[in-house]
């Protein structure tokens, strides 16, 4: 239970960083302290009191979960906020997940009667859709790599149509 509550921990940490690099950003601080409560959080799991090590798991995966749940949250306002089509689309995946991780947080919290939790199929859909999101600004990025191949060629024909017109008006001017 301790391993499977580091790793909720882990991946929140993960999934935040993924976020923010996917938006371009880039908060130094804020990614020490938020790797230093992961690691302090891991740590704990391990060393605590077996006696205290059930509360420990539950602190650890209600921290995780709003963590996971709050960085969701953020992916959707900042694709909201931005203006990229991939990153609208990844937004509604994110969102799912968002109602998905609510749903499972309640029903291991037993706050609801429900036994089936559904993050994990949320986990699979979200890891296609951010391949796909990837394929597509790679495709993207290739277009606009073949466009400037294509571009610089004809710029480097036309200037070699000028350099010769120059050298032979220049022949031209020493006959």
């Amino acid at each position: 239970q301790a391993a499977i509550a580091s790793l909720l921990l882990l991946w929140w940490g993960a999934m935040t960083l993924f976020v923010l690099r996917f938006f371009e950003r880039r908060h130094p601080r804020l990614e020490r302290i938020l790797w230093a409560l992961v690691m302090l959080g891991v740590a704990a799991l391990f060393l605590v009191p077996e006696s205290d090590k059930g509360m420990a798991c539950a602190l650890a995966v209600f921290a995780g979960g709003v963590g996971s749940i709050s960085t969701c949250l953020l992916f959707v306002l900042l694709a909201l906020r931005g203006k990229q089509t991939e990153q609208r689309a990844l937004a509604v995946a994110y969102g799912l997940y968002v109602v998905a991780g609510v749903h499972d947080m309640l029903v291991y919290f037993r706050l609801i009667g429900d036994r089936y939790y559904y993050t994990d199929g949320m986990a699979l859909i979200t890891t296609l859709a951010i391949a796909a999101v990837l394929a597509w600004r790679y495709t993207r990025q290739l277009r606009r790599i073949e466009n400037f191949s294509a571009e610089l060629g004809q710029e480097v024909a036309q200037a070699r149509s000028e350099l010769a017109a120059h050298l032979q008006q220049q022949h031209a001017l020493e006959v």
